[in-house]
């Protein structure tokens, strides 16, 4: 190992040496910890070898198109600061002493990939070159490979690992590059928006039927959607289900998600259909609240989750971004815009003291923003994913987990330091979201095959045990609960009744049972 690296000096030594004033950033960037990316995506002979395409440029003996540099996208891409069709934002840095930006102004190289633009000038001599240098610095998109030479240049005020373009927070500095403008290059550069999202595998089938959530050992409540597009509950108390299913009313477009913010108390969030966020709060033994509107406008779930004694309330508005309301237990918080441009459903989940949120964005990765008492902002956790995202946790570990475009679920977890790398959990092709819950220290994982029956893979101890089958065929993704005795599991069936089973001990009950009382749950497969 230690033979590689004074290798992969040497060759970067030489390499700025060679390339000299045509690539003074280059050589600088060489120098510095990103050598091992930039080599790795573009290979020695293309870093070493400029040759041919600067060898095209033969009608200009001077002018900016000489200088080595890279033009700003605007020029070419009819004045939007933006990579054009084609390429990709690959990487960045920062320059510093500007007389833009207020003095620190940033800069993200497009990647071509469509292999097909020639290097030339962008528009005249007076302008610097597009479609030329070979080279990607790598903190942006680093799972899309293959892309090929520089086609022009984003410029922002704002850092790249703050916009939602794929970049992560690795940072290069070249102060030279602190003046370049152009007539369309603003003083003070928008951001530019993220890359067109890219064709996803649909998720053909209606989402979860409902919710559910344990108030005791050995209890639990489910919640469903009705055909009359009101919440219907039902009851077990440890040993017997009530009589029928209680109407708790509302007009419901969503998912429901079901909480308990304190003991014997349970608290239901939806997205009514006018679209805003609806709450509805009750105690055992104490009845029901009457629904209470909580406003906005979501194209998305509404979730819900508990730190300490507050519940957080978070929804997608119609600009992508996220919002959320905070409950202090007698009063709600005004909606605050917490950004992002996300493509999923939120996903909210207390890990010792911190709430986390993810979502896939329009990159097809997953993002998370934190809540320690203030929001993080987004970060990303990469991959390139075609579903809503689940999240499990347990009293050591949160796991995230969606389904990739090979149909295969992938996992990630964080112990506290930090997340593992993605992991498939391989064996089954799976054509909807998974749905994960944690029962104690073990973690279960659910998904529904090309046959449309439900299946289970478990996690116990480091690894995953293989995928079985639940031997029911299923019209919506299963809500699944842990009483602290038992994992209960309930799925709609093909004949729109709502059944159940159980695991206990690492045994299933090896049946599956109808709730009482036969009722069709209306499913939502978008959410206009």
């Amino acid at each position: 190992m230690m033979r590689g690296l004074a290798l992969a000096d040497w060759l970067v030594n030489t390499t700025s040496r060679a390339l000299g004033a045509h690539v003074s950033r280059r050589g600088f960037i060489a120098k510095t910890t990103m050598v091992g990316t930039a080599v790795a995506a573009t290979g020695c002979a293309v870093v070493t070898q400029p040759g041919p395409p600067f060898q095209r440029i033969t009608d200009c003996r001077g002018g900016l198109c000489r200088d080595g540099y890279t033009e700003f996208c605007c020029v070419i891409n009819q004045g939007v600061n933006a990579c054009p069709p084609g390429s990709i934002a690959s990487g960045w840095w920062r320059a510093d002493y500007s007389v833009y930006c207020d003095g620190t102004r940033y800069y993200i190289d497009c990647n071509d990939f469509s292999g097909y633009a020639p290097c030339g000038c962008a528009a005249g001599c007076d302008t610097r070159k597009v479609y030329c240098n070979h080279f990607r610095y790598g903190q942006c998109n680093q799972w899309v490979g293959g892309t090929g030479v520089i086609a022009c240049r984003m410029v922002t005020c704002v850092p790249p690992y703050a916009l939602d373009i794929g970049c992560g927070g690795s940072s290069a500095v070249d102060n030279a590059t602190a003046g370049h403008n152009a007539d369309c290059a603003a003083y003070t550069p928008p951001a530019p928006p993220p890359p067109p999202p890219k064709p996803l595998i649909p998720t053909p089938l209606a989402p979860s039927l409902g919710g559910a959530v344990s108030l005791a050992n050995g209890t639990v409540d489910v919640f469903v959607r009705g055909s009359d597009g009101a919440i219907h509950q039902q009851s077990f108390d440890g040993a017997n289900w009530a009589a029928g299913w209680l109407s708790l009313g509302g007009s419901v477009k969503s998912t429901i998600s079901a909480i308990s913010p304190a003991a014997g108390e349970i608290e239901l969030v939806v997205r009514a259909d006018d679209r805003s966020a609806a709450v509805q709060r009750f105690t055992a033994g104490a009845g029901s609240t009457t629904w209470e509107s909580l406003g906005g406008t979501f194209t998305s779930s509404v979730v819900a989750a508990t730190r300490g004694s507050v519940v957080h309330v978070v929804g997608r508005g119609t600009d992508n971004a996220m919002y959320t309301r905070r409950w202090n237990g007698s009063t709600w918080s005004p909606w605050e815009w917490l950004g992002g441009s996300n493509s999923t459903d939120p996903v909210l989940a207390l890990f010792g003291t911190k709430l986390y949120l993810l979502a896939r964005h329009f990159d097809g990765g997953i993002w998370q923003n934190v809540y320690t008492g203030s929001w993080s902002g987004w970060n990303p956790l990469g991959g390139w994913l075609t579903s809503d995202l689940t999240v499990a946790v347990t009293p050591t570990e949160i796991h995230v987990f969606a389904r990739a475009e090979d149909t295969i679920a992938y996992t990630r977890h964080n112990a506290g330091p930090g997340y593992t790398n993605w992991e498939g959990i391989g064996g089954l092709g799976l054509n909807s979201d998974p749905v994960a819950v944690a029962d104690g220290a073990e973690v279960s994982l659910f998904g529904r095959a090309g046959d449309q029956s439900l299946w289970h893979v478990r996690r116990q101890g480091p690894g995953w045990g293989p995928w079985e089958s639940l031997s029911l065929e299923v019209t919506s993704d299963p809500v699944a609960v842990s009483d602290g005795i038992r994992l209960w599991v309930f799925a709609q069936g093909t004949d729109d009744s709502v059944q159940y089973t159980q695991i206990e001990a690492g045994v299933w009950s090896g049946s599956w049972t109808p709730v009482p009382g036969l009722l069709t749950a209306a499913p939502v497969s978008s959410y206009p």
